[in-house]
């Protein structure tokens, strides 16, 4: 976080996402205030999380003018998520990590979903963006 802090104005325009704890860390009022938003990870919360972020991108995103988005790892310390991802990784078909988990692409998803270009009949356009933004203006340029 340290490394962003003296870009000028390009903190402003962005959107933080991350781990519900940070909320009561010494940053996380700032971070309320600057319209972040905290996610908070486990079976239990994932559905319900993915449509609170989806909300909260077409509340927050353009109204206040961002253009990036910050997007930390729904990850954690690798021994407390490693038999998790494993497990996952043999009921899915996929390589059998012992050194990294699996990414998690729920969040990821949800962000291309909701603010990349929507595709209609097999055309991209702007279908759903805000009022009074043109394609360009709206268009998912990075990832």
């Amino acid at each position: 976080m340290m490394c962003l802090q003296d870009k000028g104005t390009v903190v402003r325009k962005m959107l933080w996402l991350m781990d519900h704890v940070f909320k009561y860390t010494n940053f996380g009022v700032v971070s309320l205030i600057h319209g972040d938003f905290f996610i908070r990870q486990g079976k239990a919360h994932r559905e319900m999380q993915l449509v609170y972020l989806k909300d909260h991108l077409d509340k927050n995103y353009y109204s206040r003018d961002r253009k990036w988005i910050v997007l930390f790892p729904e990850g954690g310390f690798l021994r407390k998520r490693r038999e998790t991802s494993q497990s996952f990784a043999k009921k899915n078909d996929l390589p059998y990590l012992t050194h990294v988990t699996l990414p998690r692409l729920g969040a990821t998803q949800i962000i291309l979903n909701t603010l990349g270009p929507q595709q209609e009949n097999g055309i991209l356009g702007t279908e759903g963006s805000p009022p009074g933004q043109s394609k360009e203006q709206n268009q998912l340029f990075y990832i």
